[in-house]
């Protein structure tokens, strides 16, 4: 699979793997997060300082065990993306 410029958005909301030269290889997913994440979830994030117009930002975003879901904004901002690949069958 070829990794994609940033620069160019990935079509369709959704995971995929994201690279940055000081990160490597990281999981996370474009898109918003009010149509991408649980209610549940969302809630959480609005209660700890998330606000309604950022969750419904279209950008990247990757997962941390450590931070969950957080935006991919000033030097967080990954370089290049390609989809998942298909699961094993």
């Amino acid at each position: 699979m070829e990794w994609i410029n940033t620069d160019e958005s990935p079509k369709e909301f959704g995971d995929i793997n994201l690279f940055r030269e000081d990160a490597g290889v990281f999981c996370g997913f474009y898109g918003n997060l009010a149509e991408t994440i649980s209610d549940r979830f969302l809630d959480k994030l609005i209660s700890e300082g998330l606000t309604e117009e950022e969750s419904f930002e279209v950008t990247y975003w990757g997962y941390d065990f450590e931070q969950g879901v957080f935006r991919c904004d000033n030097s967080e901002i990954p370089t290049q993306w390609q989809p998942l690949p298909d699961p094993p069958k």
